[in-house]
């Protein structure tokens, strides 16, 4: 830079030693002597460093120095923290296959009570067909029916067996045909509907209580499936059977007593 008022370099004419020297703030006596500041006029700043200055800058410092070590002691701790949750992680994955052996160990528990309850209930299956060694007299699916027992559903009841009383010559052939049945309540009165709604008279031959009128009527059907002869019409019409009459009393009564010595008794 030159300065525009004495032609020289170092400053501009602002700062130009002879403007300053003809306005009386600087003296300059010739170009080789040095610059002198005219420090008695006010007007200039002074550029020199105080202690209590220096003193606020090494402060300023040392403060500085104490944020980068709490950064660095912070970045220290959170890198801990992560290892340390890391470490959590492979711990626990490494205690895994314990869990699973004590999964494993839960599971051969469980099949055991599971075999201890097979067990008991294979030693109960095996006094009831103990119990029922004796029943050689029903065929394969009467005896399945009966020692599956009785249902929720099932309850007392009555069995009970009728003829049509006095057949017409259309019906003659149906003489030996008995119709055998369930009532919750008396037979009578079950009879009575079947006679309405067929438009017939029926004769009533026995009638017999039981406790599971469910289970008896169907163990006397299967027993009895070979001489199952449906009508072609009425209600009831699958229940009817073609044979001997003391036949059908004898197995009624036999089922019936069945029943109850393997679950009343």
């Amino acid at each position: 830079m030159v300065c525009g008022i004495c032609n020289e370099s170092g400053h501009n004419q602002r700062t130009c030693p002879k403007k300053l020297a003809a306005e009386g703030t600087i003296k300059v006596p010739n170009k080789e002597t040095k610059k002198v500041i005219n420090t008695s006029n006010s007007s200039i700043r002074s550029y020199s460093t105080t202690s209590a200055e220096v003193q606020d800058i090494r402060k300023t410092i040392s403060f500085a120095n104490e944020i980068e070590d709490d950064f660095l002691d912070l970045k220290e701790i959170l890198s801990k923290r992560q290892t340390s949750k890391q470490k959590e992680r492979l711990s626990s994955d490494q205690r895994k296959p314990t869990k699973s052996v004590n999964n494993h160990d839960e599971k051969e528990a469980i099949i055991q009570r599971s075999n201890k309850e097979e067990n008991n209930s294979s030693t109960s299956s095996t006094k009831l067909k103990s119990k029922k060694s004796g029943i050689n007299w029903l065929n394969e699916e009467a005896l399945q029916r009966l020692d599956s027992g009785p249902t929720k559903e099932d309850g007392p009841g009555y069995i009970y067996m009728y003829k049509i009383s006095n057949p017409t010559t259309t019906e003659s052939k149906e003489c030996e045909w008995y119709k055998i049945g369930l009532s919750k309540d008396l037979p009578a009165r079950r009879i009575h509907v079947q006679e309405t709604a067929n438009k017939q008279k029926y004769e009533t031959l026995t009638t017999h209580e039981t406790l599971f009128r469910y289970l008896t009527e169907t163990v006397i059907h299967r027993q009895l499936k070979s001489q199952r002869t449906p009508r072609s019409y009425g209600d009831g019409r699958t229940e009817w059977f073609k044979g001997d009459k003391n036949e059908f009393k004898d197995i009624i009564v036999r089922v019936i007593r069945e029943v109850k010595a393997l679950y009343v008794d």
